[in-house]
């Protein structure tokens, strides 16, 4: 046994061991913006193994950890390693409050070939942001233990989401500070005052004095983010953003759950619209159910309890010159929202392999499908809501109540028809979906074919990516399509597309300058566009346009 473990330690330090040699490496670490030195900044060499050492250990199953030398730069950035042998090397520096990145005019990426000795190798390091700033109330007075919360928007399939980054409190003179944070478009939010919940048995039901809360703003004074300022951060931005808030009398939810687990934990969200309001504090009797949310100012909120992902509940609550007292909310498990797909037409022709094809190839097409997905209005993005549906039954499982919009993405195809229980789900796609009930099945019709757009944008001077927006102009659709369209830098072709499966119809095209962030399922962003190319989409033919404006 002895013998074994001095073989497998042997073995260890061999994989381990950066190979010695003559060679050595020197530069420095520079920040990007300004082009000072970053002292302090711990410096990584990380040998890259060959081809030959990567077969010879999976010949053998040896386990290889990267070999690697480190060093602190100095006070003027500086950095060496020497005793390095010939081969390929990962150069890399952190330091907190930095995001690190590698560029030189002769070797743009972080690795390095080492043939000989180097010097005046620079790693450029981005000084990440900060934001801070000072909450008072309407005297003057620093608000403590205040909530903070720090935002950025993604645009996902052309719906806005809100993603919150990061939170913080205030301290006892009202001071925040939001640090390493990367370049980006941000939102700051004092939400409420910070808490949590408290679980408790017996009578033993924490006691609270808070007499005053404050509506949820933004910095600037916005309530809403479609009127909030954003705050740009690039590398290294101090930025300030200061709250005035009102301080208002503030009051108890009082109430039940209903189906309540015994002493399983439960997440209480109070909303106002699509934004949360944070649950200052909520004291919940672990045998009984009842509970008590602190710090409620006025107003019309929607209360979600969630306890686990066994069951939820939620309720409108109203909180107005007093306590909302006798609120019980049923929480009910999830349900499956079922549907079935229509097959319209003949089924998919063979298609002739092409010769030398492979021979796994059975020569058949795909049969059409659609993708049914749920997703919760101003919700994060739930991929788990979702369903690829082919001709007869699906089922989108685990759906819990509360109000959803269904999205189709069909391929080889097209829906002539939606519907659930009379609803058109093309012209509006809502589905409501009841505590404890099943909604009504979603029957699709698809078609498998459909009309083909061939889409050139053609604008001087030519772009190197672009995207091609197509909106329907009838409302019994599955929505706005958005593609982007990329070229190799250099080439003068024009950006072209091919848009298979469209539902026959009227179309109105826009050429757009990027892919990317785009919000095109938002009404207000549509009624901006101008420029568009209309067409109309015919089954079985193809229709050819050329987008010459870029839409700003």
């Amino acid at each position: 046994m002895r013998g074994i473990s001095a073989g497998f330690f042997l073995t260890f330090s061999l994989i381990a061991q950066t190979p010695a040699g003559d060679y050595s490496i020197a530069g420095s670490v520079v920040n990007n913006e300004t082009g000072e030195p970053v002292r302090n900044a711990l410096v990584t060499l990380t040998r890259v193994p060959g081809m030959e050492e990567i077969q010879h250990r999976q010949q053998n199953a040896q386990i290889w950890f990267p070999a690697q030398k480190t060093v602190l730069a100095g006070a003027g950035g500086e950095f060496q390693f020497t005793g390095l042998a010939e081969g390929e090397y990962n150069l890399a520096a952190n330091k907190p409050g930095f995001n690190p990145f590698f560029a030189t005019p002769s070797q743009p990426r972080s690795s390095i070939k080492i043939t000989t000795s180097m010097s005046g190798v620079e790693l450029k390091m981005a000084a990440l942001g900060v934001i801070e700033g000072k909450v008072v109330d309407q005297f003057g007075e620093p608000v403590a233990h205040a909530l903070i919360n720090l935002y950025s928007v993604n645009i996902n399939d052309g719906f806005r989401q809100i993603v919150s980054v990061r939170n913080v409190d205030t301290n006892d003179r009202g001071l925040y500070r939001l640090w390493n944070l990367a370049p980006g478009k941000y939102y700051v939010k004092a939400i409420g005052k910070n808490g949590g919940t408290y679980t408790y048995v017996g009578d033993s039901a924490p006691r609270y004095e808070a007499w005053e809360g404050f509506e949820p703003v933004y910095a600037g004074g916005a309530r809403e983010l479609d009127s909030a300022t954003p705050i740009v951060i690039v590398a290294g931005t101090q930025a300030q953003a200061d709250f005035n808030l009102k301080l208002e009398p503030a009051f108890k939810i009082r109430g039940t759950l209903q189906n309540y687990t015994q002493h399983q934990p439960v997440a209480f969200q109070l909303r106002q619209g699509s934004e949360p309001v944070a649950n200052s504090r909520v004291a919940l009797n672990g045998t009984t159910g009842r509970f008590e949310i602190e710090d409620v100012v006025e107003g019309s909120y929607v209360l979600r309890a969630m306890q686990g992902q066994a069951t939820r509940g939620e309720i409108p609550v109203s909180v107005k010159d007093g306590d909302a007292k006798d609120i019980s909310i049923a929480l009910s498990p999830p349900v499956a929202v079922k549907g079935v797909v229509h097959y319209l037409g003949a089924p998919a022709k063979p298609r002739t392999k092409p010769p030398g094809g492979d021979d796994d190839d059975d020569g058949a097409e795909a049969p059409a499908s659609c993708n049914v997905s749920l997703h919760e209005p101003g919700g994060t993005l739930d991929f788990g809501h979702a369903a690829n549906a082919q001709s007869g039954n699906f089922a989108i499982e685990n759906v819990f109540a509360g109000a959803y919009q269904v999205r189709l993405y069909c391929n080889g195809g097209y829906a002539t028809s939606a519907a659930a229980g009379g609803i058109d789900l093309l012209a509006n796609p809502n589905l409501l979906v009841q505590a404890g009930s099943p909604p009504p099945p979603i029957e699709i019709n698809l078609k498998p074919g459909g009309g083909t757009l061939k889409a050139k944008v053609a604008v001087d001077p030519k772009p190197d990516q672009a995207a091609v927006l197509l909106i329907p102009a009838f409302a019994a659709s599955t929505g706005p399509l958005l593609q982007g369209l990329f070229r190799f830098p250099g080439l003068s072709e024009d950006l072209a597309i091919e848009l298979p499966n469209l539902a026959p119809g009227d179309y109105v095209a826009y050429a757009l300058p990027q892919f990317q962030n785009v919000e095109f399922r938002n009404p207000t962003f549509l009624q901006s566009l101008t420029g568009g190319v209309s067409v109309r989409i015919e089954d079985g033919r193809t229709a050819e346009i050329t987008i010459s404006i870029i839409v700003k």
